[in-house]
């Protein structure tokens, strides 16, 4: 990855999906997207295999352990590209888009994370008056079998919005420095997106909160490998 890049696509995966990063590769080609990484868990230590766009996290690679692999993954890249804007995405999230108009969102994007107040961004948010249900059993019955939280819903604090991790969101760096200093524990948390949208909003003082990145025509598709695909 040569030089100082300005915006760092973070495609969140784990070992056991390997078979989805060749479609990763090819969709970045065809984008002329360079600076990218597939992310993954379950390492000795932490590697940025810029060669082959790889970031390899000494953490934990399974789905409970989500919170904790992708602030760590936010963590280490801002470390390494403290300049940079970070765009995470999971893996069976498609980017329909053509390299044109990819060129002119990412204009935009740069543009709004490099404001402070605008610094968090997601094309898709999560507005919770006080009234409305928390999401709370989004993982029971998709956690390790051995992991309190495959039958426990999450019944924590929840953010007053979040960005909806599913869709994709875009952090700037004066975001990204509150969570690098943060010292609130991943371990007690189980919904990766509610996690990161709360601790911006605690560490800012509720400075930055997620904004809402509306565009005229879809962005993406989410949920490629299901039988419903969705686009936004």
């Amino acid at each position: 990855m040569a030089g100082s890049p300005e915006l760092i696509l973070l495609f969140v995966s784990c070992e056991k999906l390997k078979d989805r990063w060749f479609r990763i590769d090819k969709m970045c080609q065809r984008l002329g997207v360079s600076n990218y990484f597939i992310v993954s868990g379950g390492h000795k230590k932490t590697v940025f295999d810029e060669s082959n766009n790889r970031l390899l996290l000494d953490c934990e690679d399974t789905y409970e352990a989500l919170p904790s692999k992708v602030l760590m993954m936010l963590r280490e890249a801002h470390l390494r590209y403290p300049g940079a804007v970070l765009w995470k995405i999971d893996d069976d999230v498609e980017l329909i888009i053509n390299s044109h108009r990819l060129r002119d969102i990412t204009h935009q994007i740069l543009t709004l994370a490099h404001s402070r107040t605008n610094s968090f961004i997601a094309p898709n948010t999560v507005k919770r008056p006080a009234s409305s249900p928390r999401p709370a059993d989004w993982a029971v019955g998709r956690c390790s079998t051995d992991s309190s939280w495959n039958t426990t819903p999450y019944l924590g604090e929840c953010p007053s919005e979040w960005a909806n991790g599913g869709h994709t969101y875009i952090i700037g760096p004066a975001a990204l420095t509150l969570l690098a200093k943060t010292r609130e524990n991943p371990k007690l948390h189980v919904l990766e997106d509610l996690m990161i949208s709360l601790i911006i909003e605690h560490e800012s003082k509720k400075e930055i909160k997620v904004k809402e990145f509306r565009l005229s025509k879809p962005l993406i598709a989410t949920d490629i490998y299901d039988t419903g695909v969705h686009h936004n």
